[in-house]
């Protein structure tokens, strides 16, 4: 394999592994609210604002981090390209 499929495989690898724990970090976040909600004590108001005291925002926050890194690694990897290219030396 030439180095510019390589490199460029290993930018894609790069970007699945983000968007797998993008999703991973999305189904903690989920299943937190879904405990949370679960195991509240006040019904759910008909209206006005419901309260989630023990939510965890964290895993949210991680999915939007690697969402936001996966896409660029999946579509706009160019400058990682470029570093992966010129870290080797010439062949």
């Amino acid at each position: 394999m030439h180095k510019k499929s390589t490199s460029w495989l290993i930018v894609r690898i790069l970007g699945l592994i983000s968007l797998a724990i993008a999703f991973y970090q999305l189904y903690g976040f989920l299943v937190n609210v879904s405990t949370v909600v679960a195991h509240s004590n006040s019904d759910i108001p008909l209206e006005g604002t419901m309260r989630l005291i023990n939510l965890r925002w964290d895993p949210f926050v991680g999915f939007i981090f690697f969402s936001a890194l996966s896409l660029y690694f999946l579509k706009f990897g160019a400058k990682v390209h470029g570093w992966l290219m010129s870290a080797g030396g010439q062949e």
